[in-house]
């Protein structure tokens, strides 16, 4: 085993264990928010701490084959889990995500007479935390390191650029040699690859959420045309931050506008 496949897997056990903690940091938010829908009750699972090891293995299973994967391609289009400064990564990640938060609040507030009406009470604000680190970590392992690097490799092994042979000199005698290799793959995606992947891996984000609203309320085109929007934009900037900075950036900022959205904003709003 090489160094570079020793950090790999390194890597993939811390974030199997962090995937696991943030599945189980989940259960208290989504008990209570399952405890105020209709017909929808927690039920057995919710005793005797099943429902945190269900949590915890469905996180698993998710995270267990983007993880590797990701991991494996990330580094072939100079992707990983951080690519600038920490310093300059986690500051443009707490800002944007901070931003994003204060907007999709206010972006709440404007879409609200046409969605359905949904009286909930919004959980406890320690709950709402730990919901948002838990999204931060699972679902950018997920979308991020796993979805988009895949989009992102599939479409510069499709669409990457290839070099140009080197021109022949008049004066020359000898043609150029052709050594049969490409420069890196990293090199040779095209900035259109990138924002599709990008785009994409964002759509599919902001599909994730939809069965949740479904729970909630009925799915009407406004309805599916807010989830999709608000957590694509948001998708987009978190692909930004990933294909920037590296996935540890786009973590702090899902965490940091989760936190607006989950903790500030029930406080602030009663």
């Amino acid at each position: 085993m090489t160094l570079e496949s020793e950090r790999r897997a390194t890597v993939f056990w811390l974030l199997l264990g962090a995937s696991a903690l943030a599945g189980v940091a989940s259960v208290p938010y989504l008990v209570d928010i399952a405890s105020q829908v209709p017909g929808m009750v927690p039920g057995a699972l919710a005793h005797g701490g099943r429902l945190y090891l269900f949590t915890a293995i469905q996180s698993l299973l998710f995270t267990l084959p983007t993880a590797w994967i990701g991991l494996t391609l990330a580094p072939r289009v100079g992707l990983g889990l951080l690519t600038s400064p920490i310093g300059v990564a986690l500051r443009r990640a707490i800002v944007a995500g901070l931003a994003m938060g204060v907007l999709l609040v206010a972006g709440s507030a404007l879409a609200e007479k046409h969605l359905p009406q949904i009286s909930m009470r919004a959980p406890a604000w320690w709950k709402g935390l730990l919901a948002s680190l838990s999204a931060g970590v699972n679902e950018e392992i997920w979308f991020r390191l796993g979805v988009m690097t895949m989009l992102m490799v599939g479409g510069a092994a499709l669409f990457g650029r290839r070099s140009e042979p080197a021109p022949i000199d008049a004066g020359s005698e000898s043609a150029p040699v052709d050594t049969g290799s490409d420069p890196p793959l990293a090199s040779r995606v095209p900035t259109w690859v990138r924002w599709t992947a990008c785009v994409i891996s964002a759509l599919l984000f902001g599909a994730l959420h939809l069965p949740q609203a479904d729970a909630i309320t009925s799915l009407t085109p406004g309805v599916v045309a807010y989830a999709l929007v608000g957590n694509g934009i948001l998708g987009v900037l978190l692909g930004w931050l990933y294909w920037k900075h590296g996935l540890l950036s786009a973590m702090v900022a899902h965490a940091s506008t989760d936190v607006v959205l989950h903790v500030v904003a029930p406080l602030a709003i009663p």
